[in-house]
């Protein structure tokens, strides 16, 4: 060929027009398509890493096509993105759009991301061979340039050729797209069952935290279809309670774990953003006992993760081109150590209290390369169970809660009471009473030092059976409680005082002491009428005792249990199940317990 000579239908044609029929002809994707790719990168930013070869010109509609190019140049700098920043960007080109139609293609493409990870390869192919058609449409137009030489030509086309066929069959269409036929609840009861065991192999749980950690695994698999995202704390007394196996057992079946002990606070903003993982923290009581600036910056970044629309702020750039940046690190979080949490984040979790086995307790040796296999099956079902189907139905979901609760403890229940009752309602029931069970272990261990006076308090009226009292008696006797902090509680570990105890209700509760008659005397003193209010407000609600048995013949003869089947209330003394006491609470008759027990347990519907 004249490499000087232009045919005439070549020549008559608008470089435009051409560039715009090519284009066209070469599209790869529909609306749907363009929009759930663009809301998986918008759910994971580091997606878009296996797809920067798209161009947006592969993109049909101008929103589609401005969304990629925006997409682009925030990874390109570096920068935090979501739907919120999408919209404005949209909107400052004129371009009319919602950010709730950006939600919507997050909430239509969650069970793509899963896909997208799986089949990086094949996006990044994809991608090739976009890039590639372009290279070919330039190439054409090369030929007829007489600045380019023939054999140039040739030899860039003949390697892209090469790449093309190499890169066909992992570009093939991926038949995983479709979400297969909808799962019977059976299927979420028969996974929270064997994600128990998995769990129980390895770790020694009592019955009910077993329940609340397998519901909790599930629930990891549809975070964003929640307003709310509970935390575990995995604490014990003493070392070697197997706080670290659970975090590493979990680490294999939750979805996109993230194990680690210790990470920078800038560090850890951006990785909840961008990877959306199940954060496992091992050693929290050497994070907040440590450096104060990371501490305090930790327990921001919890407190922001517990509530979907809370951002953690972060500086970024460099030098004179500094901003701030909202990032959003909402998401499941397993917190572990030994000790107490920081009290705004210790409102937030579900505890889960590790004791130490006994030597007659045996459980199986954690080998990660001997049960990756039988992890891996568990977890392909888990990502398998999270259909379209399901998710939607969780996301309409409002479990009933259980009123022993507090309103923070209801808040962290509630996806994992979402995801029981999708197993149907036995399993409803039993998560209930999983979690009335670890919320009431450690109602006792309030750390506000004000409710466990009013908890004391109280105690000293019921006791007493009176209806008022003199500071004086009522000091000596909170001073003679045992295991309560009264009796060290002045200065230099001396005994509470009348005048400390008038000023801790008086800041707190606006509870002053006045004179009261007492017979024929008038000390000043208080009234049990006064503290009525505090006592309704702060304390909890005390669920007694609970038959054992029901938890666990539940979950260890599930199919014989009946739907609907009322639990028989029994008065045993063996290890109830679910107790919730206040201590120094004394109860003189046991007939007047045995029926208020059954009362409040009625009650509740228990």
């Amino acid at each position: 060929m004249n490499k000087n000579t232009i045919p005439q239908n070549q020549s008559s044609e608008p470089a435009a027009s051409r560039k715009k029929r090519a284009s066209a002809g070469a599209s790869l994707f529909d609306d749907e398509a363009e929009s759930r790719l663009l809301g998986a990168c918008l759910l994971a930013n580091t997606l878009v890493a296996h797809c920067k070869e798209l161009h947006p010109e592969d993109f049909t509609g101008t929103i589609y096509r401005e969304s990629w190019r925006a997409i682009l140049e925030w990874d390109r700098a570096g920068l935090p993105f979501d739907e919120e920043m999408l919209a404005r960007r949209l909107r400052d080109q004129n371009l009319s759009i919602d950010s709730c139609v950006i939600t919507e293609w997050m909430t239509n493409s969650l069970p793509d991301v899963q896909r997208c990870r799986r089949r990086a390869d094949r996006i990044a192919s994809l991608s090739r061979r976009r890039q590639l058609a372009r290279n070919l449409e330039r190439a054409q137009a090369e030929i007829y340039d007489p600045k380019i030489s023939e054999t140039a030509i040739a030899e860039r086309m003949l390697a892209d050729a090469r790449v093309i066929l190499e890169n066909v069959a992992a570009a093939e269409p991926d038949h995983e797209e479709s979400d297969g036929p909808p799962v019977a609840p059976e299927d979420t009861a028969a996974l929270l069952e064997d994600g128990r065991q998995f769990i129980q192999r390895f770790v020694m749980l009592s019955k009910a935290q077993a329940l609340v950690v397998s519901l909790f695994v599930l629930y990891t698999y549809a975070v964003e279809q929640f307003d709310c995202a509970p935390y575990l704390q995995v604490t014990s007394a003493e070392k070697r309670c197997g706080k670290t196996r659970l975090l590493e057992v979990l680490s294999l079946i939750v979805n996109r774990p993230w194990l680690t002990a210790r990470t920078s606070a800038a560090a850890l903003v951006r990785k909840l953003h961008s990877d959306r993982v199940t954060l496992l923290l091992d050693e929290s009581d050497a994070a907040f006992g440590g450096d104060k600036e990371y501490s305090e910056a930790l327990r921001g970044i919890l407190n922001a993760g517990h509530r979907k629309g809370m951002k953690a702020c972060l500086c970024v750039g460099k030098g004179a081109d500094i901003k701030v940046a909202d990032f959003d690190v909402f998401g499941p979080k397993v917190i572990s150590g030994i000790g107490e949490l920081p009290g705004t984040v210790a409102d937030r979790v579900a505890p889960i209290k590790l004791l130490r086995k006994r030597p007659s307790e045996r459980v199986e040796r954690f080998r990660p390369r001997l049960v990756g296999k039988d992890a891996k099956k568990l977890r392909e079902r888990l990502a398998q169970w999270a259909t379209a189907a399901r998710l939607k139905s969780l996301r309409s979901a409002w479990p009933e809660l259980p009123e022993a609760l507090s309103d923070r403890q209801q808040d962290v229940s509630e996806p994992l009471l979402a995801v029981a009752d999708l197993a149907g309602s036995e399993w409803g029931s039993l998560g209930r009473r999983a979690l009335t069970e670890i919320f009431g272990a450690v109602g006792a261990e309030d750390q506000s030092i004000g409710v466990q006076l009013l908890g004391d308090i109280k105690a000293v009226f019921d006791s007493n059976a009176v209806d008022r009292i003199s500071s004086e008696d009522l000091v000596s006797a909170l001073v003679e409680m045992e295991e309560r902090p009264w009796a060290e509680f002045g200065k230099g570990g001396k005994p509470i005082t009348k005048a400390t105890l008038g000023r801790l209700l008086s800041k707190r509760y606006e509870i002053s002491p006045a004179t009261v008659r007492i017979g024929d005397r008038t000390p000043r003193g208080y009234q049990v009428s006064w503290f009525e209010d505090a006592f309704s407000r702060y304390l909890p609600f005390q669920v007694q005792q609970v038959q054992q048995g029901s938890i666990d013949a539940g979950l260890n003869h599930f199919s014989k249990v009946q739907q609907g089947a009322p639990v028989a209330l029994v008065k045993s003394e063996e290890s109830p199940m679910f107790t919730r006491d206040v201590a120094g609470v004394a109860l003189q008759n046991p007939d007047s317990e045995e029926t208020t027990v059954k009362r409040k347990l009625t009650e509740l519907s228990i």
